[in-house]
């Protein structure tokens, strides 16, 4: 029998490992050579200067500054920066040698990322032509070193809100606002300890709406020193209300407080109602077309006035907006002294110069659409009255306009007589020979005589 000896196969010897390397994504062949070159002069000089004593440093609670030139020999002060004496070089840069530097040692890296970043890149980003020129080319030489006074002996590095050290700057800050269309004019603020004196700072008016409107308007609040950059110090919620003109009696800027300084709930609805408007003859208009569609009906009872008194003449504006807003009020009927001193009172809070006149004595009427009523007819007691009050312009005279929130009158070219088409007086001439105007419809031919405007019973009543 035939045997055979197998021989023993020799030990397979393993594979020596690789070289170490982290640059699991070779992210460093995004390189170019010259680049490249860079960091891999940096990583020798950490390898070989740094890492061999750091750990006595640390220990020491101390910084190896004696190292300094030999980062100074690397010629890394400034990368990511152009001209100035700076490295230059791309951003991407910058951080591959901050990383062969953290690789190290991570304090070397903050020192490096303070010094080339904080420092540097606040004065190259924000600062003068003539900051540029005296600070970067010694901090590229590493002449001069940046540093960030942050960290303090009992709070730490608290950059959120944690450190105790203050600072002031005594100056002329400029100071602005952010959100618009309603700006403040960048004015100058002195501050002196701290402390700046009272100061008015007007309005940007080239910017400011040129229609009637109301609007909610956030302001970002920014001040600048000198050279330095605009920074955000405050914030503010305010409502700004854009008039046709300065309020006209019965309200008044001055003095203030007062009763009868501008309203901002008169103003509120005022400016909706009237939004968009650019001419008094307009506003006017707007705001007689909403005292006639108001939460209220004419008083058939009577015809009395429900809004204001007599004895003095004033109007309730408190009990009116009530009733705007959903409350009681004065209760749901009005009369046309209500009704004209409502279009009088919100139509002047907004620049206009209304009157709330009268008309009369004892005369006959044409049907009417009374305020709340939903067809021609005459009021309870007959077609008839002893007085009519509206919104009148210029100073209430029989060839002014007269704006008559109370009722509707016929509009086609038979005032007397069916059919009937509703119009609402609305900048109609009281008294015009040339034209059909407002008296010859309100009244018939037979009364006219006895319809008459009563220009000295005009008034702006004060409103409380």
């Amino acid at each position: 029998m035939t045997t055979a000896t197998v021989g023993a196969k020799p030990a397979k010897q393993p594979k020596p490992l690789p070289a170490p390397n982290s640059d699991f994504y070779e992210v460093y062949e995004t390189l170019s050579a010259e680049e490249l070159a860079t960091v891999k002069k940096v990583r020798a000089f950490m390898e070989a200067k740094v890492a061999p004593v750091i750990t006595k440093f640390w220990v020491d609670d101390a910084f190896p500054f004696e190292l300094l030139p030999g980062v100074k020999e690397l010629g890394i002060g400034g990368l990511g920066m152009q001209g100035y004496g700076c490295a230059g070089g791309s951003v991407a840069l910058l951080g591959f040698v901050l990383m062969e530097i953290a690789r190290i040692d991570p304090s070397f890296a903050t020192f490096f990322g303070v010094h080339d970043g904080l420092a540097m890149g606040s004065i190259y980003i924000d600062g003068s032509e003539e900051q540029k020129q005296k600070w970067l080319p010694p901090m590229a030489r590493l002449e001069k070193i940046g540093c960030f006074g942050l960290t303090e002996p009992l709070v730490g590095s608290g950059a959120s809100g944690g450190l105790t050290t203050t600072a002031k700057r005594d100056g002329d800050y400029e100071c602005r606002t952010t959100g618009g269309p309603f700006q403040l004019t960048k004015t100058k603020v002195h501050i002196q300890n701290g402390v700046s004196n009272p100061t008015w700072i007007p309005f940007d008016s080239t910017r400011l709406p040129s229609a009637v409107s109301v609007s909610d308007v956030t302001w970002s609040w920014r001040r600048k020193l000198w050279w330095i950059f605009s920074s955000k110090f405050d914030s503010s919620a305010h409502r700004f209300y854009v008039l046709k003109d300065e309020p006209k009696e019965p309200w008044k800027q001055s003095p203030y407080p007062d009763g009868q300084n501008p309203w901002t709930e008169a103003l509120d609805h005022a400016c909706s109602w009237a939004g968009g408007e650019t001419t008094t003859d307009g506003i006017a208009a707007r705001i007689t077309e909403h005292v006639n569609t108001g939460p209220y009906a004419y008083d058939q009872n009577g015809g009395a006035t429900h809004y204001g008194t007599y004895l003095p003449r004033r109007y309730n504006l408190s009990a009116y907006l009530d009733r705007l807003n959903g409350g009681w009020g004065n209760g749901s009927v009005v009369n046309c002294t209500d009704c004209g001193m409502s279009v009088t009172t919100f139509a002047n809070l907004l620049g206009c110069e209304l009157w709330s006149s009268r008309m009369g004595w004892y005369f006959s009427l044409n049907p009417i659409v009374a305020v709340g009523s939903p067809g021609f007819a005459c009021p309870s007691w007959g077609c008839s009255f002893s007085y009519h009050e509206v919104a009148w312009a210029g100073s209430a005279q029989s060839n002014e306009a007269v704006y008559d929130g109370c009722l509707k009158v016929d509009g086609d070219v038979d005032p007397v007589n069916a059919p009937h088409t509703a119009l609402l007086p609305i900048n109609l001439t009281f008294d015009n020979p040339a034209a059909l105007d407002y008296h010859e419809r309100l009244v018939p031919p037979g009364s006219l005589p006895n319809c008459q405007a009563k220009p000295a019973e005009k008034v702006r009543p004060p409103v409380y």
